[in-house]
């Protein structure tokens, strides 16, 4: 995912120019979407090309959000990201589908972010990609996400996974 934001103008204006409409009427909501996934109001007034990596990621997920989507597709939203920001990106997009009870995709190729991040887990084939298998974690939805992957049920699963990738490790 690529963060495709104007250097020049700041993390407000990034978003509000994909908008129809004038940028005043989505001004409030997008600073508390902004809010909400972890940015502060003096980043908000940095021009683009002085944001972190994170934050570029943080302004073009908000981007996103405030088309307002029914289905949020995030193809490996934390890829380059320290464990830190990672934790915290993921955390924020959590709290986000909570909050909205928008569905979120999440595609990620780490099983150590989907295990904490997930409520399903769908395997795709290679290419041409199929529906290999989908595994709905039940119980485990209930557990903590950093716990999950400790959990012998969790250990199961990851294990049939592997199996169903058929990954020769």
């Amino acid at each position: 995912q690529e963060d495709r934001l104007c250097s020049q103008l700041t993390a407000v204006q990034n978003v509000t120019l994909v908008l129809p409409g004038s940028a005043e009427q989505y001004k409030e909501q997008i600073i508390k979407d902004f809010q909400q996934f972890g940015m502060d109001a003096a980043a908000l007034a940095l021009p683009a090309a002085r944001l972190s990596g994170g934050q570029k990621r943080r302004v073009a997920i908000a981007g996103v959000i405030a088309m307002e989507p029914e289905v949020l597709v995030l193809d490996e939203p934390s890829a380059g990201l320290d464990p830190q920001g990672r934790e915290e990106l993921l955390s924020n997009i959590r709290e986000f589908h909570r909050a909205r009870g928008t569905t979120v995709v999440l595609v990620s190729h780490s099983m150590e972010e989907i295990a904490k991040n997930v409520d399903r887990i769908v395997v795709l084939s290679h290419r041409p990609a199929t529906v290999k298998a989908i595994h709905d974690l039940g119980a485990l939805r209930t557990v903590p996400p950093l716990e999950r992957r400790s959990r012998p049920e969790f250990q199961a699963l990851f294990n049939q996974i592997w199996e169903e990738l058929d990954v020769n490790v």
